[in-house]
């Protein structure tokens, strides 16, 4: 991945994560990210000038406090284990969006696909840390991974 798409993702991830989920970003090498347990990977596909795809990875944990956020409500509330998938998807949606705009401009349509949301496995996580495209995060001390595909 060029260097400038890499810092791109860097600065759309932080821009997100501190407006709507209220949160800080600090880029890390792959080797300074834990390995958490209990990690959720959410994917989006998109396609129109460029296609490829998203995938935003993070310990449970880190999609529980991102959802008490976006809702607005102690991270003890019932609705943060229930809406915690969908508040991850809305985050990787908006950001996926910022990235596009940013990558391709203002004026190119992109059709997306529903953001999945899925448990994700230690394997799959090292797998996507030490991809040369994955960006990683540390999200107010919780490990993240995020991860901008273009096909050529």
């Amino acid at each position: 991945m060029p260097l400038e798409i890499k810092t791109m993702t860097e600065q759309v991830a932080a821009e997100v994560l501190e407006e709507m989920a209220f949160m800080f970003a600090e880029t890390v090498s792959p080797a300074d990210l834990p390995d958490p347990e209990n990690m959720l990977c959410a994917s989006i596909q998109f396609k129109g000038p460029h296609t490829g795809q998203v995938d935003l990875a993070m310990p449970q944990s880190c999609g529980a406090a991102v959802a008490a956020n976006i809702l607005g409500v102690d991270p003890s509330d019932p609705k943060v284990s229930s809406d915690q998938k969908d508040s991850v998807a809305e985050l990787l949606n908006v950001i996926c969006g910022q990235l596009l705009t940013r990558y391709g401009g203002e004026e190119p349509v992109f059709d997306l696909s529903v953001p999945k949301v899925q448990s994700m496995d230690s394997d799959d996580w090292h797998h996507l840390r030490d991809h040369p495209e994955s960006v990683c995060l540390m999200v107010d001390e919780e490990p993240m991974i995020l991860r901008l595909t273009v096909a050529a």
